[in-house]
């Protein structure tokens, strides 16, 4: 039973890690995922509600996909091999406790211990958390270009005003480069003029 227990903890870790990474959810609507909102790993999007009730839209990468599909897979087999346990249901939390033999979703505090001991794991910083994750995703996205009104839909924000204060020196570091990146010297414009 502890091996069974461990290697259904190490699916859903990757699985949850898989699809914080993907979607920069917040730590309690990844906690909150029940199997029907992901069609048991086979739907790429995803409608959660998130803070403030408000509802959107976040995309699963294949990754994530496919480690959620492996994790259910291997969950639904360990139920079928216990007879006395109750078969699968779409409305089963998505992420849940193997140190139990009932449904039991897993909490916010796991979510943040899993990703601790990921980074742990990989040598990095102990102090990574799930928000982390979302602050990375949104920085690479502008940093690569996207318009911070996507972003702000991305992350969920409310105001524009929330995502701009959070991200303003990720835009102006990019608009920093673009400039240099794209704007002409004297003797380019000189050239161009002729």
């Amino acid at each position: 039973p502890r091996q069974r227990r461990q290697r259904l903890t190490l699916l859903r870790n990757r699985a949850l890690v898989q699809t914080l990474f993907a979607t920069g959810m917040r730590a309690h609507e990844l906690a909150a995922l029940r199997r029907s909102d992901c069609a048991d790993g086979h739907a790429d999007r995803l409608l959660i509600t998130g803070k403030g009730e408000k509802e959107r839209v976040v995309l699963l990468n294949r990754e994530a996909q496919a480690a959620i599909q492996a994790y259910l897979q291997a969950r639904d087999e360990d139920r079928a091999a216990h007879a006395n346990r109750p078969a699968p249901n779409k409305q089963d939390p998505l992420f849940v406790r193997h140190d139990r033999d009932k449904t039991t979703p897993i909490s916010t505090k796991t979510v943040w211990l899993v990703v601790s001991q990921a980074a742990r794991a990989l040598g990095l910083d102990t102090a990574i958390s799930p928000h982390d994750f979302r602050r990375y995703i949104a920085t690479a996205m502008l940093s690569e270009g996207m318009p911070l009104e996507s972003v702000q839909e991305f992350l969920g924000h409310e105001s524009i005003v929330t995502t701009r204060t959070v991200y303003a020196r990720t835009r102006r570091e990019v608009l920093e480069d673009q400039v240099r990146t794209y704007r002409p010297t004297p003797a380019q414009a000189l050239a161009q003029s002729k």
